[in-house]
């Protein structure tokens, strides 16, 4: 037996003890601190007996009021057709009635919901047939702007082809399209007596060993005792091997404005190679870019292009040909 001594020093067993301190529920029956029995009764307790909160006024105990009270016949619920508009809210057991009193209000309801629904469904599709509309837009616009960069790397590779083909012919074309324009633009440059500029050829040619140049044309003359008269002008510009070819540039080339449908009214003019005498800064490995240009001050006159016919469809095409035989 323990015995302890109480606040009074009266000594007294530890049993008797906890049984003064403890009390026993009367409704589940667990052995509870006396302290603590009102709050377990009144909050805790799941024998508890408790009204329904609704007017029925059901009494259960408190494990089983949850579920009574969800299905109690006096609780207010939506109406069924509160999806479709009603907001009513009625007793469980009255909703039966309602619904039977109501069944016009509710039909229009329903009439209103399914036309609302048809409404946004309809407005949907329009939605996803403008989506799709401006999808086969946009198809298209990728397609078109495909096509267009497809025909751009052909005409590139067919360009690209035609450099490779003249690199190893070593002959060079070079179109001047709007020429008729370019001339009266020149005229009218060099009436005002203003400097005069000349058209250059972007396209850097490249002969097999390695010399790289290009073209310039002056189409009213270079200077002013030229005016009438086309200019014509090859330019050496450093490349890449220079320090492996011979110097100063060896081989003789032509010069030619090209009727393209009949060689015989093709205008050609001969730079004869250089003759190993005489040094000339024209032919010279380029210090500087470029050279100074070599060709024809007076290549054609105004007059034999248009007898020859050689700018008839609008457009100059000139013909550059290294010799190397």
């Amino acid at each position: 037996m323990v015995v302890m001594a109480t606040s009074t020093g009266k000594l007294i067993d530890r049993e008797t003890l906890e049984e003064d301190m403890n009390e026993e529920c009367p409704y589940c029956y667990r052995t509870i601190d006396k302290k603590d029995v009102k709050e377990h009764i009144h909050q805790q307790c799941l024998e508890f007996p408790v009204r329904c909160k609704y007017r029925c006024r059901e009494k259960l105990t408190r494990s089983q009021m949850e579920e009574h009270e969800n299905n109690c016949e006096y609780k207010k619920i939506p109406c069924t057709y509160e999806e479709v508009g009603c907001d009513i809210k009625v007793r469980r057991l009255y909703m039966p009635k309602h619904v039977q009193d109501s069944v016009t209000e509710h039909m229009k309801l329903l009439k209103d919901y399914v036309t609302k629904q048809m409404h946004e469904k309809d407005m949907k599709i329009k939605d996803l047939r403008r989506s799709l509309t401006e999808k086969d837009r946009k198809i298209a616009e990728l397609k078109e702007r495909l096509d267009s960069q497809q025909e751009a790397v052909q005409l590139q590779l067919e360009r690209m082809a035609a450099a490779v083909h003249q690199s190893q012919t070593n002959v060079f074309q070079w179109r001047i399209d709007e020429w008729h324009r370019k001339v009266v633009t020149a005229t009218s440059r060099t009436a005002r007596d203003e400097e005069e500029k000349p058209l250059i050829n972007s396209a850097i040619f490249t002969v097999a060993d390695g010399y790289r140049g290009y073209l310039s044309l002056f189409p009213n003359g270079g200077k002013r005792d030229d005016r009438g008269h086309v200019s014509l002008f090859v330019h050496l510009v450093k490349g890449p091997v220079d320090e492996r070819l011979q110097w100063p540039f060896p081989y003789s080339c032509d010069l030619s404005i090209v009727h393209e449908t009949d060689e015989f009214k093709t205008i050609t003019c001969h730079l004869q190679k250089w003759d190993g005498k005489k040094r000339t800064r024209y032919w010279e490995r380029p210090a500087t870019e470029p050279n100074e240009g070599f060709g024809f001050h007076r290549f054609v006159s105004h007059e034999q292009l248009a007898d020859n016919t050689l700018t008839k469809n609008g457009y100059l095409l000139v013909r550059f040909c290294v010799n190397k035989a």
